[in-house]
Order: C-alpha cells, then sequence, then structure tokens
C-alpha cells in the first residue's frame, strides 16, 4: 500500500473528529505569594497566621478536552504505549496547543488534573503524531493533593 499526501490530510482530519469528541477535564496550577513563608524549612513563619503556611495561592484553572485511556494490562502488552507506562496510570491524548499547559502542570509541584473527580500528577509527554497529524500522549498517574488544593476541585 502505498501512502500520498491525500492520506497523510485523511489522517489529520480523522485525529482532528476524534479529538472533538474528547472529554473535559479541569487543569488546576497553582502560583505562590511567599509573604511570611521561609523557603528553608519550608513552612510558615507564624503559624497561627492565616493557613499556617505562610503562601496565599492564587489557581489557574483551564479545561481542555482530550482523550482518555486507562492503562490496563491488556493495554501494555497489546497495545503501543510510552515508556515508563504502568498499570493504573491513565493516558491523555492532547493537541499540540495544549501542549504547553500539560508542561507547566509536569513542572509545577503542586499542580494537578481532576478527571471524573479523580485528582492526577502529569507524569510525562510523548508525541504521538503520525507525519504531519501531531497529538501528544500524556501520562497521569492518580495523586492526592494534601498541602494545596483548590476548594471544589
Amino acid at each position: 500500500m502505498r501512502v500520498d499526501g491525500r492520506d497523510r490530510l485523511f489522517v489529520r482530519d480523522l485525529l482532528q473528529q476524534t479529538r472533538t469528541s474528547g472529554r473535559t477535564i479541569s487543569v488546576l496550577i497553582p502560583k505562590f505569594g511567599d509573604g511570611a513563608f521561609d523557603q528553608d524549612t519550608q513552612s510558615g513563619l507564624d503559624i497561627s497566621d492565616g493557613t499556617g503556611t505562610g503562601r496565599t495561592v492564587e489557581w489557574e484553572v483551564y479545561q481542555t478536552i482530550c482523550h482518555i485511556r486507562p492503562v490496563d494490562q491488556s493495554l501494555i502488552t497489546w497495545g503501543p504505549v510510552p515508556s515508563g507506562v504502568q498499570t493504573g496510570d491513565t493516558l491523555l491524548y492532547i493537541s499540540p496547543q495544549n501542549k504547553a499547559l500539560m508542561e507547566r502542570a509536569r513542572d509545577n509541584e503542586y499542580a494537578y488534573l481532576v478527571i471524573d473527580g479523580d485528582t492526577f500528577r502529569v507524569i510525562s509527554l510523548a508525541s504521538a503524531g503520525i507525519g504531519q497529524a501531531e497529538e501528544w500522549s500524556v501520562t497521569c498517574r492518580k495523586f492526592e493533593p494534601v498541602t494545596y488544593r483548590k476548594a471544589g476541585f
């Protein structure tokens, strides 16, 4: 079978169609104000003040559409998965426009995603595109935010 230019366009259009039928997830990224926070002890200077952490938290909340694929043993055995994926992880397939957002979520140790009421951390990103039809695979692992969690999420 020979692949030509029309096949690439067909695959790109097909990926776009599958992307629009995805599900909405929330991405929460905190920004901290460290007015009364001691970097050496990683705690508040005055624990009786406010939350006791010495930090003010301002949350950036984003909604994005992606495909969600839980990882089970059959997917690891038979399906193409990025290296380092474990049973129990979740794969998200996102468009290139959301790559920078997921990188920010991965790089912030307190950022998390909310998928169907469960919280996840971004572990890694990998290209999952075919030719010019670019798409990104995001590996997520269950995570329970202990210190900082946005109310309602």
